[in-house]
């Protein structure tokens, strides 16, 4: 989407006074709120004006003007989906999601792959004598063993070296 002031230049934002689409140059930020320097221009004359009038005398009511805010407030959002829409901003997050997710699917199967070999392959027991080795079954820990049919001591190692 394109700033409607300045065509060559993109928009960055959406007044939420009038709902232009505004570029960097033509964004005013007024508490807070993306507005273009027009709207702003009429918030300080409607402030100037408040201050200097009486309540009662405005012309417009409370009602009148939370309609006119929500009108606003809905055009701002239809230009800023469109805006999202434009950028592919959208397929951006989409990526994003997707990326995530095949993360984190990832690392759960690397974690019951680590389980599962843990489970299957808990490791080894080496003989320091002979280098002779045994692979525990499942259930067995080094405890269960005394020493090596050679009669060398055990070493438990999670790997064969080599």
């Amino acid at each position: 989407m394109q700033c409607e002031l300045h065509p060559e230049k993109k928009a960055v934002a959406v007044c939420m006074g009038c709902s232009k689409s505004l570029c960097e140059d033509c964004k005013v930020i007024y508490n807070g709120k993306n507005i273009c320097k027009d709207c702003e221009q009429k918030l300080i004359e409607m402030s100037n004006n408040s201050r200097s009038n009486n309540r009662n005398s405005n012309s417009d009511s409370i009602e009148d003007i939370i309609e006119e805010l929500a009108n606003r407030a809905s055009s701002g959002k239809k230009q800023l989906e469109q805006l999202i829409k434009d950028e592919g901003l959208d397929e951006g997050f989409k990526k994003i999601l997707d990326n995530t997710n095949i993360r984190i699917f990832g690392l759960m199967e690397n974690f019951e792959d680590k389980i599962t070999k843990k489970e299957r392959f808990p490791g080894y027991l080496i003989c320091d004598e002979c280098n002779g080795y045994y692979e525990l079954q499942k259930g067995e820990s080094l405890e269960d063993f005394e020493s090596c049919e050679c009669g060398g001591s055990l070493i438990f190692k999670k790997k064969l070296d080599g």
